[in-house]
């Protein structure tokens, strides 16, 4: 019985590790990816999130 707890305890917490380290990525990583879609938008004059009908 213990090894299950233990297994559920370390699930949780590597869940709640992953959730964490990719809103703070997020975060950090943010104001990078805004200059990309400016200079993107600034350059080709287009959408910055390319899009096509698929047929």
């Amino acid at each position: 019985m213990r090894k299950v707890e233990s297994r559920k305890v370390y699930h949780f917490t590597k869940h709640l590790f992953d959730v964490v380290m990719s809103i703070l990525g997020l975060i950090v990583l943010s104001p990078v990816m805004a200059i990309i879609a400016y200079k993107i938008k600034r350059e080709d004059g287009g959408p910055i999130i390319y899009k096509q009908t698929r047929t």
